[in-house]
């Protein structure tokens, strides 16, 4: 049968009962679980403490637990408050960016693009912010719209015939990364430089043949110009063109002197006019001869012939002579044997045969008018 002996704890004084088999015994307070010895029975002595316990383990043990929570749960906390101040610095910044954006719509319904973009850099560099989509969307709006500014300038120029202007604006437009109207502003630039000094317009008329700068300066029409698609670069380089196209006829003119020059100094342009003397004595001799145009228009004058197209229906009817197929013949084949002549000789160009070309044309022809008695003069050639 088990006797129960009643201790109080040395540490907290709680009264504990404990049963005779745990005599001689270490158990633990039920309140602070401080070690306590229970004596052999028969033998009550006092308690002795443990060797390698001492007071107040308890609340050593109530620290340790309370300084590992703290380790634990410090972390936490500190993430915590810590995410909890960053979104309020979020929303803090997100809210300047949206006061920048709104002043700048402000700005760009005024079309102050320059303000505008400087609110909307100044937004996108907002230290934590984190709704920036608008104001970046609304910046490449801006640039595009600044960089416009250069377009629509480099028209107005052309409108004003302000060529170099317009050329250096569309160069800037293009040199902009923003720049939405590339497929406009590239072929215009390229038209635009198409003729931009007297220089060019001068080799432009210099490459031309005689019939088409004759048809330039008659009707203003080039096909050089066919590429150029905007009216008002057109009409710049048109009026280049013209201004330029007296020197350039009055070029032809002393080259074609020169050209001339050089050819009646050759046997083939003598032989020529050796020719046409010989056959026009020859003419004369048979009764016929050239026709004093002077006495003819006195003439005229009597008889109140007034109108072109008059006097050369009575010319034609007064002294019309049966064709001379012989002199003819003769007249044809010296056409043909001077120009292949002249082809022999090395010194003269492809112009210089048309030259001489057209002078052995105009003599012949002439010859040919006065075999049948009608007005002689070849027009010469565009």
């Amino acid at each position: 049968m088990h006797r129960w002996l009643r201790l109080p704890c040395s540490s907290c004084g709680t009264g504990m009962i404990f049963s005779s088999r745990h005599a001689g015994r270490w158990r633990r307070c039920s309140g602070c679980q401080a070690p306590v010895h229970v004596p052999p029975l028969g033998k009550p002595v006092a308690s002795a403490a443990p060797p390698t316990t001492r007071r107040g383990n308890s609340c050593w043990r109530i620290w340790a637990f309370g300084a590992v929570a703290a380790i634990v749960l410090a972390p936490g906390t500190w993430w915590l408050l810590h995410e909890r101040e960053r979104a309020r610095r979020e929303d803090r910044a997100n809210q300047v960016v949206a006061d920048q954006v709104a002043e700048a719509r402000v700005q760009i319904s005024r079309q102050r693009w320059d303000e505008a973009a400087a609110l909307l850099q100044t937004a996108l560099t907002t230290d934590k912010a984190t709704n920036l989509d608008e104001a970046r969307a609304l910046l490449a709006h801006v640039r595009g719209e600044q960089a416009a500014i250069f377009f629509r300038s480099a028209e107005s120029a052309l409108a004003n015939r302000r060529p170099t202007q317009a050329a250096s604006l569309l160069r800037r437009y293009l040199a902009d990364p923003h720049a939405t109207e590339r497929d406009r502003a590239v072929p215009l630039l390229q038209q635009l430089d198409l003729v931009t000094t007297d220089g060019e317009a001068l080799a432009i008329l210099h490459r031309l043949s005689y019939a088409a700068l004759a048809d330039f300066a008659r009707n203003g029409t080039l096909a050089e110009l066919e590429s150029v698609t905007h009216p008002d670069v057109r009409a710049i380089h048109l009026e280049r063109l013209r201004s330029c196209l007296e020197r350039e006829i009055r070029r032809r003119e002393e080259e074609h002197a020169r050209r001339v020059q050089s050819i009646r100094a050759t046997p083939a342009f003598g032989e020529l006019q050796d020719f046409v003397a010989l056959t026009r004595r020859r003419l004369a001799a048979q009764g016929g001869g050239e026709i004093n145009y002077r006495l003819l228009a006195r003439l005229f004058r009597e008889l109140n012939v007034n109108g072109a197209d008059e006097q050369r229906r009575l010319l034609g009817k007064l002294n019309r002579r049966p064709l001379d197929f012989g002199e003819a013949e003769k007249i044809a084949r010296m056409r043909a044997s001077l120009k292949e002549r002249f082809r022999t000789y090395p010194e003269f160009d492809k112009t210089d045969r048309e030259i001489f070309a057209w002078i052995v044309d105009q003599e012949t022809n002439r010859l040919l008018q006065d075999l049948q008695g009608l007005p002689s003069g070849t027009p010469e050639p565009s």
